[in-house]
């Protein structure tokens, strides 16, 4: 039976206990190996959620790792383009899958979905990830992988010539489940750099981390309660209760997005890097 598993979320307790061992280490490691860490560190997170879907983020850091190699090297822009649109091709194609299949295909019998599980776990666990479970941050993952791609055909970045630290970049956990979506050229940087331990990154990270929390505990979380409760049975309140569970909603989107940049904002900050503003 499939079971709905809710990860290492920002604000759950198992991520307040994962982020300072992650931090304590960080410091800890020689400045050439942090790297290591937070790569571990961040397919732990993704992993932590549901194993079998670092699967898809493995794939889309091997297949834009080689191509954006093949899209530098080639002397032909007839064979840049061919190799450009098969790197967004793909990952299109992946995120077209999880994301969006189900709107043309509709949902499937659950029951049914058990049933074949038990005979077929492979095959059913992917059926029930296409109709039933979005992979975490799919979107985000794809759209900066696809933006490193993009970046490496206009001549804007050189393409990263180590698997490991290009895996980094793609799954750096602060920013993965929901952005903010980072260039290569800011973030890969600031990944492979000696951050010293300094006083004003914590403290600028932890009122990140604060503020980020409350909006989103807070803010959105207390928001999305009433929300529901409208958009459930709306025939059960008066028209001005219903225009204010359509504002409450997009209040809720906002706050829920703004309120993980800043956590993924304070998070990176507690370890030397830069995220960039998603929110003003």
């Amino acid at each position: 039976m499939h079971h709905k598993n809710k990860g290492l979320l920002f604000n759950s307790v198992a991520f307040l206990f994962f982020l300072p061992i992650v931090v304590i280490l960080y410091y800890a490691l020689n400045a050439n190996r942090r790297w290591i860490l937070l790569l571990l560190a961040s397919y732990f997170f993704y992993g932590y959620w549901k194993v079998e879907y670092l699967s898809l983020i493995i794939l889309s850091t091997i297949v834009d790792f080689y191509l954006a190699q093949y899209i530098h090297t080639s002397s032909s822009i007839i064979k840049k383009r061919i190799l450009l649109v098969l790197s967004c091709s793909i990952n299109l194609g992946i995120l077209f899958l999880f994301k969006y299949f189900v709107l043309f295909k509709g949902q499937m019998d659950l029951m049914t979905l058990n049933i074949y599980s038990a005979e077929h776990p492979i095959r059913g666990d992917i059926l029930y990830a296409i109709f039933y479970a979005l992979p975490v941050g799919i979107s985000f993952y794809t759209f900066q992988t696809m933006s490193y791609t993009i970046d490496v055909f206009f001549g804007r970045v050189q393409p990263e010539k180590h698997l490991g630290k290009f895996a980094l970049f793609v799954s750096f956990f602060p920013q993965l489940v929901a952005g903010p979506i980072e260039r290569f050229s800011h973030l890969q940087p600031q990944l492979l750099a000696n951050h010293p331990l300094k006083y004003a990154n914590f403290s600028n990270g932890f009122r990140l981390l604060i503020w980020g929390f409350f909006i989103k505990i807070c803010v959105a979380d207390n928001v999305s309660q009433w929300v529901d409760a409208i958009y459930a049975n709306p025939q059960n309140y008066a028209q001005p209760y219903v225009w204010l569970g359509i504002i409450g909603f997009g209040t809720q989107i906002y706050a829920d997005f703004s309120g993980y940049s800043l956590i993924a904002q304070g998070a990176a900050l507690l370890l030397g890097i830069q995220l960039m503003d998603n929110f003003r």
